[in-house]
């Protein structure tokens, strides 16, 4: 993995809908030209474009995108140089705004099934461990949902059903937005979390690939064999979009691919050359009404 902005990886939820566009971060290295930005593309791979996540004249990293349980919204990872906080902006750039910092550095954002408020992962104590928030959007304030010494929580994802995952250590737990009925889902590894549009199951990474859980921890399965990582689910149900880091003559790519939730049917969406210091990551997919 490279040295990049926002390096650990956020975790999505998909709302139920008909499929829309793929956001997704197109990551920079800190010594390498160029600032980390957000990208939107059609499941084809058609109509890529950068979306403008930035404030007139300042300078920022935006990643980490996540939209709304309407679609309407994106909410996603604002690095500036006075620091880290939760920027919102709609899919064609308009209604660009930036909440109140938080904590020293606030990432991970994903969404409530009401959209009314947003989980995110914040430092312990401004130290190297995280712990697990949440906020209202209108009235924007932290409230702590988990507190473990010598833990490092983070990648959370609010479900349909109002349960939260996210990785502790390097397992997968999920919990209540209050903080209770803490429960273990994985045993043998598990980051990524991204729960499915009712939230019956859980794609996550294990030993890079993709594998899918149901919600109570039974029918694990593994997705893809060739590597994958940062997996989401498409609003249908049907496909999960995935990032993949690969080699061909000796040169490196990054990918966005989406493939049928039976691991058929794969599909290369978007690809950036890695030798430049550029990585994608952390797809996620919007959810039209029906």
């Amino acid at each position: 993995m490279l040295l990049l902005a926002f390096g650990a990886v956020s975790a999505e939820a998909a709302f139920p809908g008909r499929n829309g566009q793929l956001a997704f971060s197109q990551l920079v290295a800190f010594d390498t030209p160029g600032t980390s930005a957000i990208e939107l593309v059609e499941p084809d791979g058609a109509g890529r474009r950068r979306l403008a996540a930035c404030e007139s004249g300042i300078a920022c990293r935006a990643t980490q995108p996540a939209f709304s349980p309407d679609g309407t919204t994106i909410a996603f990872a604002s690095g500036i140089e006075t620091g880290n906080a939760i920027g919102l902006v709609r899919p064609d750039g308009s209604l660009l705004r930036r909440l109140p910092q938080l904590t020293a550095q606030d990432i991970q954002p994903a969404w409530s099934p009401d959209g009314a408020q947003l989980v995110f992962s914040g430092p312990q104590d401004g130290g190297p461990l995280f712990d697990i928030f949440t906020t209202s959007i209108a009235s924007p304030a932290a409230r702590r949902l988990t507190l473990r010494a010598g833990t490092d929580d983070g990648e959370p994802a609010w479900s349909t059903r109002g349960k939260v995952a996210f990785r502790r250590q390097r397992d997968l737990y999920t919990m209540l937005p209050d903080g209770r009925a803490l429960a273990r889902l994985t045993f043998r590894g598990g980051a990524d979390p991204a729960w499915s549009p009712y939230a019956t199951k859980l794609a996550f990474e294990r030993a890079a690939d993709i594998h899918i859980v149901g919600a109570d921890g039974r029918g694990l399965r593994r997705l893809t064999f060739r590597s994958g990582a940062d997996p989401t689910w498409s609003p249908d149900g049907r496909r999960i979009a995935f990032t993949r880091l690969e080699t061909a003559g000796g040169a490196g790519r990054s990918s966005i691919y989406t493939v049928g939730t039976d691991g058929r049917d794969l599909r290369r969406v978007a690809s950036v050359p890695t030798g430049g210091g550029r990585e994608l990551a952390d797809p996620d997919w919007q959810p039209l009404s029906r």
